[in-house]
C-alpha cells in the first residue's frame, strides 16, 4: 500500500513536522505526523496478471544480480593467471 501525500512539497513539510517536535510543539514524531499531513491518494498493489507480470520480473532481477556475482568471480580468476 502506498500513501501519497496531499501536499506537493512533502520534503519540506517532513522537514516541518521533524521541527515541530524539536521546537516543542509538537511533543512526538507522531503526534505532529497526524496533525500535520493528509493523504491524498492511496494506492494498492496490484493483483492478477499484473502481479504475476511483477513477480516474475523481480525473479528475473535476482538471477540477472546471482549471473553478475558470477561474472566478477570469474573475471578475478582470469585476471590473476
Amino acid at each position: 500500500r502506498l500513501v501519497l501525500p496531499r501536499e506537493q512539497e512533502a520534503v519540506l513539510l517532513g522537514a516541518a513536522t521533524i521541527g515541530a517536535v524539536a521546537s516543542g510543539q509538537k511533543p512526538s514524531l507522531l503526534e505532529a505526523m497526524v496533525t500535520m499531513n493528509t493523504a491524498a491518494d492511496v494506492i494498492l498493489p496490484a493483483t492478477g496478471e499484473i502481479q504475476k507480470f511483477h513477480e516474475h520480473k523481480h525473479w528475473i532481477f535476482h538471477q540477472m544480480h546471482a549471473d553478475q556475482l558470477r561474472y566478477r568471480v570469474w573475471m578475478k580468476m582470469s585476471s590473476s593467471r
